[in-house]
């Protein structure tokens, strides 16, 4: 949710860093993605080593997610933030909204 409210605030000049492009978005996204994946990284690790892994699911998930990741990131740099955020925003919104369906 916090996620939601700070995307809809508008840009600060804070938001830019000197040198660098006006794709801060873009940077924040991927930069975010690298700590998922570590965090990812570290949870399949310690899982792995409880033997809790059902591999015959996590192998065709995984590979489906990486090539998901290459996909979207290929779009991100071909189309620019003017498409990603408001895409990432809508889905933002619609998982809320799926959430709360399922809590009512």
């Amino acid at each position: 949710m916090g996620m939601l409210i700070i995307n809809l605030l508008p840009p600060t000049p804070y938001d830019r860093q000197p040198g660098h492009s006006a794709q801060y978005f873009l940077r924040a996204t991927g930069n975010a993605r690298t700590l998922n994946f570590a965090s990812n990284l570290s949870a399949a690790l310690f899982f792995a080593f409880l033997g809790q892994i059902d591999y015959a699911y996590a192998l065709p998930m995984g590979a489906a997610m990486i090539l998901g990741a290459y996909c979207g990131a290929r779009m991100a740099l071909t189309k620019g933030v003017g498409y990603v955020k408001p895409l990432f925003i809508g889905v933002t919104a619609i998982l809320i909204g799926k959430l709360i369906y399922q809590l009512i």
